[in-house]
């Protein structure tokens, strides 16, 4: 509190204790007056309202995301406790509540994935004024997915918790693999390594005075802890193992399982390092190297296909730009072992090519040290075979070498979507709303448009333009609602808003207005239903019956709220009898949506439009210019800013549940647009 309140142009503390109101307000950690005593109340807590200082910070909006995920860790390592988080600026709102604690943190973090043992390792307890909690259980994913907190803070870097957990785990694990004599059965020798395959793990430690590496706590290095977590850890996975014959033997199978595919891929990568010792140069040969030999300044562009990568060398700068094409669709390390992605020719090319080596679990310093370009760059075609490959390349870098994409080197190309032409005159367009923009700007050039019929001034073109874009955005919306809904409750929004992020009580209230309205004016094919708290709508799409639930989150969406801002300002810009006038012929707006696409409609037929899907499609020049070239270039860097979302995400969509991954496919296939097939 005191460094926000020092770092906070101004602060405001509401205090609710001894039957009292308190209050005091301060301006970059100094107060502006004592303490105020207010009203009676029974209240009780504490509010903090403050202004980040912008002679301080360069940046003062905060991230929904990375507060999410942070209120939502403190949720699970509190069990009981209720946290709402609102955004009023993007009309989002989360709650997060959880009973169950670290325990339900690892079911949260195991539910898209294969379980190894069903109950969950846990214990509570402590030694020396050092209390431990610990939550265990294996997926059948080859990732180590451990999160030690110490005090609520986590430790992205590890220390000592994370030492003596793994240490106390190989030891349990190892006792009750001798004492079942499972070692020799399956003659493999077992490890710590091989413990941690598929493992998701919670440490939760509570210490007085804790003792970290650096200001930013990432790393705990309270000698103290080792050995009581050690303790503890061994002490509850081992009384598990002999309690869950059943879970016990799942985990063990695992873990040898684990134990001779290490084993494997050992042998791999030793062929691979006497191959690449064979080679003079160690490089791959279809890598296109830069001369440049200092890595903050060179870049790789990792290209689909030989014939993409032909034209990516011919265009590059050769002093900073490297060129690798890959062969086809990489193999899908999401459900991999170690020795196959070893085995794999393109990935050992890829890592050849980087400098740093395939890790199992977290890139070492030693290999980090040794990466060779500071940007890699994933230069694929715009149709579905080339967003594959860039999932599979981006789900390797996940995987495989985290530590790039959490130091941002990692990056998407943006080759143009489009190329326009216009008489003699030609440019390239990035994407839809690129283009929407430069057709937008031409609509209202040689029309005259009046706000209402007593208008005697034409309406300015920024305020034409502004709107234009926004009916853009607000079509999308419609369209997408009607595809997912109907046409009968997409034109009822069309024509009763309700307001961003309505309450429950309010929704229901306007959904009972919609469902009398299209039982009046619609067929009986189409009606809504009730069913308990859900509201059902039922309607025809082209002849074949479709359901869909609708709920208060649609108006809390960021969609909806960019329809509602450009109903909101059509409203307001807009009285009766606006009209406009071009070729000196007036005609009447009654609805500016209608009478903004006909006239898009007319703006674009004027236009030449190719639309590009590979990079083959444009020459060396062509290639330079939109996509390589530093100077004019866009290009997207990839950010993982909550690592567990991320997690789930990539285990739903390139993992083994392909029943998980069609419901999600189902969900957002209607916002899909351009679907290439």
């Amino acid at each position: 509190m005191s460094v926000v309140n020092a770092l906070s142009e101004a602060l405001k503390l509401t205090i609710y204790r001894d039957g009292n109101e308190h209050s005091q307000s301060y301006s970059m950690g100094v107060p502006e007056a004592p303490l105020k005593k207010g009203e009676k109340t029974k209240k009780t807590g504490t509010q903090v309202t403050f202004l980040p200082s912008k002679k301080i910070f360069s940046k003062t909006e905060f991230s929904f995301a990375i507060l999410s995920k942070r209120l939502r860790e403190l949720a699970f390592l509190n069990s009981g406790i209720k946290i709402n988080l609102e955004s009023e600026i993007e009309g989002k709102k989360e709650t997060f509540f959880y009973e169950g604690g670290i325990q339900a943190f690892v079911q949260k973090l195991n539910e898209k994935k294969e379980i190894i043992n069903k109950n969950i390792v846990y214990s509570k307890g402590g030694k020396n004024n050092i209390e431990v909690e610990v939550a265990i259980q294996w997926n059948s994913s080859y990732n180590e997915n451990v999160y030690p907190y110490t005090n609520n803070i986590p430790q992205g870097d590890g220390g000592t918790h994370m030492s003596g957990f793994r240490t106390g785990l190989t030891r349990a694990l190892n006792s009750y693999i001798e004492q079942e004599n499972l070692s020799k059965k399956h003659k493999v020798t077992f490890s710590g390594e091989d413990a941690r395959e598929g493992l998701t793990a919670i440490i939760s430690i509570k210490m007085h005075d804790p003792k970290f590496s650096s200001q930013t706590k990432a790393k705990l290095v309270s000698s103290e802890v080792k050995g009581v977590v050690d303790s503890i850890s061994f002490e509850c996975i081992k009384r598990f193992l002999d309690e869950n014959p059943r879970d016990a033997k799942s985990i063990t199978l695992k873990v040898l399982e684990a134990s001779k595919a290490r084993e494997a891929a050992r042998k791999a990568k030793e062929m691979t390092r006497r191959k690449k010792a064979m080679d003079v140069a160690g490089l791959p040969g279809k890598l296109a190297d830069c001369q440049e030999k200092d890595p903050s300044l060179s870049e790789i562009f990792i290209v689909e296909g030989d014939s993409a990568g032909g034209s990516a060398k011919q265009g590059r700068d050769r002093k900073t730009q490297a060129i690798l094409p890959l062969k086809g669709k990489i193999i899908n390390v999401q459900k991999t072992r170690d020795d196959k992605v070893l085995s794999s020719e393109e990935l050992a090319t890829l890592a050849t090519a980087l400098g740093c080596g395939i890790s199992a679990k977290e890139m070492s310093d030693n290999d980090y040290a040794t990466l060779r370009y500071h940007k890699i760059i994933i230069m694929t075609d715009a149709d579905v075979d080339g967003s594959h490959i860039c999932t599979l390349l981006l789900t390797f870098f996940h995987n495989k070498m985290r530590r790039l994409i959490q130091k941002g080197h990692i990056y998407i190309a943006q080759p143009p979507l489009y190329k326009i032409k216009k008489g003699k005159k030609e440019r390239y367009i990035k994407d839809d709303d690129q283009l929407a923009k430069i057709i937008s700007n031409e609509v209202f050039e040689d029309i005259k448009v009046f706000a209402s019929s007593k208008s005697k001034t034409n309406i300015d073109a920024k305020s034409l333009k502004d709107l234009s874009l926004k009916c853009n955005r607000a079509s999308a919306f419609m369209a997408s609602t009607r595809v997912k809904y109907g046409d009968a409750y997409a034109d009822y929004i069309n024509q009763n808003l309700i307001n961003v992020g309505s309450s429950e009580k309010q929704f229901a209230s306007w959904v009972k207005k919609c469902k009398e309205h299209i039982s009046k004016n619609y067929n009986g094919g189409t009606h809504i239903d009730q069913q308990g708290e859900a509201f059902i709508i039922n309607f025809y799409d082209s002849g074949i019956p479709k359901t869909a639930t609708i709920n208060a989150s649609l108006f809390s969406s960021n969609e909806y709220v960019h329809f509602y801002d450009f109903k909101t300002s059509e409203k307001d810009l807009f009285g009766k009898g606006a009209y406009y006038i071009k070729d000196e012929k007036k005609e009447e707006i009654v609805d500016f949506s209608m009478t903004y696409n006909n006239l898009y409609s007319q703006a674009k037929k004027g236009y030449t439009i190719q639309r590009y899907k590979g990079l083959g499609e444009m020459n060396p020049e062509q290639l330079w210019e939109t996509t390589m070239d530093p100077e004019t270039r866009t290009l997207v860097k990839v950010l993982e800013e909550n690592h567990i979302e991320a997690e789930e995400t990539f285990e739903q969509l390139m993992g083994d549940d392909v029943s998980s991954r069609r419901n999600f496919i189902e969900a957002k296939a209607s916002e899909v647009s351009n679907l290439d097939i």
